[in-house]
């Protein structure tokens, strides 16, 4: 099958990406383990998202591979029950591996700033980012019932709302970020620091929080 402009998209942007995050993480991984001979719990936290990132960028090859990004009627029944199989697979570990990121950022804090009313914020942070994570990977598996309903279209089986789930998962992960862009900007402000360095750490923290 011909690869359509908007798979040719999908395949370009998903594979720069990767490639950006695997360089990304393996820079860390290089610094932590090599450089600084320091690794924390955080550096596995962020190899668990990488690779929930990877099953993500593989899944979304193969959805290119059937026909993604083309009219669902110029596909063949096996190339639409492929599609929303790997389709159903990346949701869960596309939604895993922003979870498992955010809470390896809010465990870096806990080490980089060790004030009691930051470590107990932050602490209340993690656990709402894993008790919502934990909910948003389960809520995507069990989005249909039977699951396999999802991908065969079985007219018996029973799914909630893909659109407002999608819109309500977009409009808390936003929240989520923001929690973490903000939570560490009263300590920085409080260091003994010039504020034009202030200023600079708060914009370091705030590009990284995005």
């Amino acid at each position: 099958m011909a690869l359509g402009h908007r798979a040719v998209e999908a395949a370009v942007v998903s594979s720069i990406f990767a490639a950006l995050g695997t360089i990304a993480v393996a820079l860390r991984l290089w610094t932590r383990l090599v450089i600084i001979r320091a690794p924390g719990i955080e550096d596995a936290i962020i190899v668990a998202s990488w690779m929930c990132a990877v099953v993500t960028v593989i899944t979304i090859g193969m959805q290119i591979v059937h026909g993604l990004g083309e009219h669902v009627s110029t596909l063949s029944g096996d190339d639409t029950t492929q599609l929303l199989f790997n389709f159903y697979i990346s949701i869960s570990t596309y939604c895993a591996s922003i979870g498992l990121t955010k809470t390896a950022i809010l465990v870096q804090y806990l080490r980089v700033f060790p004030t009691r009313t930051f470590q107990i914020w932050c602490w209340a942070f993690i656990f709402i980012v894993v008790a919502y994570t934990i909910a948003t990977v389960f809520a995507c598996i069990f989005v249909c019932i039977p699951v396999q309903s999802f991908w065969n279209g079985d007219p018996n089986g029973k799914c909630i709302n893909e659109l407002a789930s999608w819109f309500s998962n977009a409009a808390i992960n936003i929240v989520t970020d923001l929690m973490i862009i903000v939570l560490p900007m009263p300590v920085i402000k409080n260091l003994n620091l010039a504020r034009r360095q202030k200023k600079l750490l708060m914009g370091i923290f705030a590009f990284g929080g995005m």
